[in-house]
C-alpha cells in the first residue's frame, strides 16, 4: 500500500520448509534529474524461524525516464540495496539489480534479475542469479 511518499505492507519469503511473513514501512525520497533518483528507507521485521529481528534496508534506484522503445508504461531501472540487521547492529548484505517497472492503471510492477550479492553474511536467502516481482496497488 503506498500513499504519496510512505509504503507499507508485508512481504512475504517461502523456501521448502517454511514461509516468513515480513510487516514493514518505509519512506521514499525522489529527485528529478535527466535521469529521475530514489531513495528508499525501510524498516522490515522478519519472523524467522529461530530468531526474530528488525532489519533496515536502503535503496538507490535509477530509472531511465524514456521508456523500453519508447514506451513510457516500461521504464528499465538500475539499483543498489545495502541491508542492516537493527538488533545486532551488523551488516547483512548488499545487492546490485536491474529490470524494469511496469506501469499498468491501478498497479506499479516491477520484474527484477539479481546477478550478485556482495558481502552476504546470513546466507539463509541466496538471493544471486535470481529473478523477482512486486506488486504495489495505487490508492
Amino acid at each position: 500500500i503506498s500513499s504519496k511518499n510512505h509504503i507499507y505492507g508485508v512481504r512475504g519469503r517461502w523456501d521448502k520448509e517454511y514461509f516468513e511473513p515480513s510487516p514493514f514501512v518505509g519512506h521514499i525520497l525522489k529527485i528529478k534529474t535527466a535521469f529521475p533518483v530514489s531513495f528508499y528507507n525501510e524498516i522490515e521485521y522478519r519472523d524467522r524461524l529461530e530468531s526474530d529481528y528488525f532489519r533496515s534496508s536502503h535503496t538507490l534506484t535509477v530509472v531511465y525516464p524514456y521508456g523500453f522503445f519508447g514506451e513510457k508504461a516500461i521504464r528499465p531501472f538500475v539499483a543498489n540495496s545495502t541491508f542492516m540487521n537493527v538488533n545486532s547492529i551488523e551488516f547483512e548484505k548488499n545487492r546490485i539489480y536491474f529490470g524494469y517497472f511496469l506501469n499498468l492503471v491501478k498497479y506499479n510492477c516491477m520484474v527484477y534479475y539479481i546477478p550478485k550479492v556482495y558481502g552476504d553474511v546470513g546466507k539463509e536467502w541466496d538471493d544471486t542469479n535470481k529473478f523477482g516481482a512486486s506488486v504495489e496497488l495505487k490508492f
